[in-house]
């Protein structure tokens, strides 16, 4: 399985956002993509989703033309924004976020999410909430799975954990998993390979030099 997006072009106004990306995610890989503030990771994810419709995109997933991905359960989003209802009990919020009992007996089951099942979202810690869209967001029955800033929030005790569930749903479950995030050095530790976001299109990247020599500054 593979996800392959070309000549992704948007704009917000005068201003060019997007000037032709092309990014590909392979079945069991994590792809890191880190840029500067306003480079356009969000807007790429959306536009992969499919909730936001660019000037230009030609979106392939296992070699099939894909519009509207998300309508089609073929894409899991883990937004920037907490998502999940304030009000309703964590137990809850795994059945409204999770087909399949199966899925959601292992995420309840989860050594950090049993101990809350009782409790409403609005209680659990900003880490713990987290945490939990997180691990809501790769159990999702889909083959692809987009990430954004998934370490925020997480405090650094657990995020050796957190690169741990993000390649544990790449390598042993198989999905591809892109993720774009500002904790430069977690993301580099959580994929397989990375790219930095500059100027609107994609560059290949080896590590903290590389982000340096296409101008990413952290």
């Amino acid at each position: 399985m593979m996800l392959e997006c070309d000549s992704l072009v948007h704009s917000f106004g005068r201003e060019r956002v997007l000037s032709g990306v092309y990014v590909t995610a392979n079945a069991g890989e994590v792809v890191g993509i880190v840029g500067r503030n306003g480079s356009g990771k969000t807007t790429m994810l959306r536009a992969l989703l499919g909730t936001l419709r660019p000037e230009s995109m030609h979106l392939q997933i296992d070699g099939e033309p894909v519009s509207r991905a998300y309508a089609r359960g073929l894409i899991a989003l883990l937004p920037q924004e907490a998502y999940l209802p304030r009000r309703v009990r964590v137990s809850r919020a795994i059945s409204l976020a999770i087909p399949g009992d199966a899925a959601r007996r292992e995420v309840r089951a989860h050594h950090r999410v049993a101990p809350h099942l009782g409790k409403r979202i609005r209680s659990l810690s900003g880490g713990e909430s987290r945490y939990l869209e997180l691990l809501l967001a790769l159990s999702f029955p889909s083959d692809v799975v987009l990430l954004d800033e998934p370490f925020t929030e997480i405090e650094p005790r657990h995020r050796e954990e957190v690169r741990e569930l993000i390649a544990s749903a790449a390598h042993e479950a198989g999905k591809a998993v892109i993720i774009t995030d500002h904790a430069y050095r977690d993301t580099l530790g959580a994929s397989d390979r990375v790219q930095v976001l500059v100027d609107g299109v994609l560059r290949d990247a080896d590590g903290e030099r590389d982000l340096q020599r296409w101008g990413y500054t952290p």
